[in-house]
């Protein structure tokens, strides 16, 4: 499980990144790796990828002058929509907000 959270942490910047690679890296069933996130840090790893993207984002916003679309790119999200929208689940903001309020 430790290998399978690493490759996550190492990768989450791919926006290509899926669970089924990592599963797949780590030679175990997707559903395998699901199941002993959960029982092991308490999410699922879609949520522990999406949570490292977020934080990687906030990050940006907070530290770099960088446009929104370079925050997505570098974060792993494919668009800014996609980024606006796991930020705003995250943490209630939307990414333009959260750069004004830091």
């Amino acid at each position: 499980m430790r290998e399978a959270l690493k490759a996550i942490e190492r990768r989450f910047g791919e926006s290509n990144l899926t669970i089924d690679r990592v599963a797949a890296d780590v030679d175990v069933s997707p559903s395998h790796l699901c199941r002993e996130c959960v029982r092991s840090i308490g999410r699922t790893p879609s949520a522990y990828l999406h949570d490292l993207r977020v934080g990687h984002a906030e990050w940006l916003l907070t530290h770099t002058a960088l446009s929104l679309k370079e925050v997505a790119d570098q974060s792993g999200c494919n668009t800014v929509k996609s980024l606006d929208r796991q930020f705003l689940t995250r943490t209630g903001l939307l990414p333009s907000a959260y750069r004004k309020r830091a």
